[in-house]
């Protein structure tokens, strides 16, 4: 059996859904002992090295009660519709950049909100876009878009001119997506491997074999950095499946299975550089899917017969994500958030027609050496996807599927 066409085409990695929750009493009654365990600090240490200060005495971040920007309507002017944000990004001067996947389109808005320029459009052509991917910001403000069925790169300045269009000459993964850019120029993929994908008429539970190549800044294939596990499936992912993370913090890549409560460090030759454990507390897998189904009951969501056919038939006693995301900010702090089954799962994501990163909620902060310097917590309708300064932004999608770029400031 094949996956849905509408599900094919959002396996990199879908965005949740927050299901709601009312009338799930002992769901509620678990996902409230589970996140006071959330609220354990991450790394095993017992003390910040440098003072001496127990992990106890963390930084506690949160945002401001409502956010400071909301762009994106129901009915209005053609610049605030969005059919499916994929990322927002924020730039050094305040600029709030927007990647609609749905519409093949990159618009700026001003620091408040104000709409300022629009580029991109279905097309082969220069500027245009097949298939919006990934969105990165080289300081100060050219901006970079991954094209993964055009298989290029795409540079504008955010006031919208044209820089470059940059084919990759692809190989070793397919690289679907653009992990980001290195100090030296170079770039970083992540893909799946060629015969490393799910086999449908062979039926056994298995994971994706995935890797990170590193390219030239003319898109020459350079080499392979490193392989890994992603999705698990059956005949589709498995609803509590891992995906494979990575993020560049200058010209280090850090990269998660999910599975395993570890972060890798390694350069872009390769080399291992580092890795950092987590403390991320195991969650019992029939308790995890007893969690998740309780969720999805509990939820608005309408499942597909054929997904409503396959979930009854896989068995509950797969282990559990450690890790549903990483973030790295402006000031080369990592954001862990740990994996939630109620929240987290790439069906709630699919089914509420989103795409991207995990939702809100409890997450750690590190510094860049691995060393946990912070809790934050997020709105639980808030997929983040940038923090920079004192700014998070991210995307909220309504009961109606109404797609909305968010900007909150952060207060710490």
């Amino acid at each position: 059996m094949e996956l849905e066409p509408e599900l094919a085409q959002h396996r990199r990695t879908p965005h949740d859904r927050r299901p709601h929750l009312g009338g799930a009493d002992g769901f509620l009654r678990r996902l409230a002992r589970y996140a006071s365990l959330l609220a354990a600090p991450l790394l095993s240490a017992c003390a910040d090295t440098e003072s001496g200060r127990p992990v106890a005495d963390l930084a506690r971040w949160t945002v401001e009660e409502k956010p400071a920007v909301v762009i994106g309507t129901l009915d209005g002017p053609p610049e605030t519709l969005f059919e499916l944000i994929d990322e927002v990004r924020l730039l050094d001067d305040g600029r709030i950049v927007v990647a609609d996947r749905g519409q093949n389109l990159i618009r700026v808005f001003a620091r408040d909100g104000t709409f300022l320029v629009e580029r991109g459009g279905e097309g082969d052509g220069p500027g245009e876009f097949a298939a919006v991917g990934n969105l990165h910001v080289v300081p100060p403000d050219t901006l970079v878009v991954w094209d993964h069925r055009l298989r290029r790169i795409t540079r504008f300045r955010a006031d919208g001119a044209l820089l470059s269009t940059t084919p990759f000459t692809v190989q070793g993964s397919d690289a679907e997506t653009l992990v980001g850019r290195l100090g030296d120029g170079g770039y970083v993929t992540m893909g799946f491997l060629p015969g490393g994908v799910f086999d449908p008429a062979n039926r056994s539970i298995s994971p994706d074999s995935m890797a990170l190549d590193l390219y030239a800044p003319d898109g020459a294939y350079a080499h392979e950095i490193a392989r890994a596990s992603g999705m698990i499936r059956d005949l589709h992912p498995l609803p509590l499946t891992p995906f494979l993370h990575a993020r560049i913090v200058g010209d280090r890549i850090l990269y998660t299975d999910g599975m395993a409560p570890e972060i890798v460090v390694v350069d872009g030759q390769g080399a291992p550089a580092e890795s950092f454990a987590l403390n991320i507390p195991e969650i019992d897998p029939r308790e995890g899917r007893a969690r998740f189904d309780e969720a999805l009951a509990a939820s608005d969501v309408e499942l597909s017969p054929m997904l409503a056919e396959w979930l009854p038939t896989v068995a509950s006693g797969h282990p559990i994500p450690r890790i549903a995301e990483l973030l790295v900010d402006d000031q080369r702090r990592i954001w862990v958030k740990p994996y939630d089954p109620g929240t987290d799962s790439w069906i709630f994501r699919f089914l509420g027609r989103q795409v991207g990163v995990a939702a809100g909620g409890a997450w750690a902060v590190l510094d860049a050496g691995g060393t946990e310097i912070a809790e934050a917590s997020l709105p639980g309708s808030l997929m983040p996807t940038d923090v920079h300064g004192d700014r998070v932004a991210g995307v909220t999608v309504d009961d109606i599927g109404v797609h909305r770029a968010v900007v909150y400031q952060l207060a710490r």
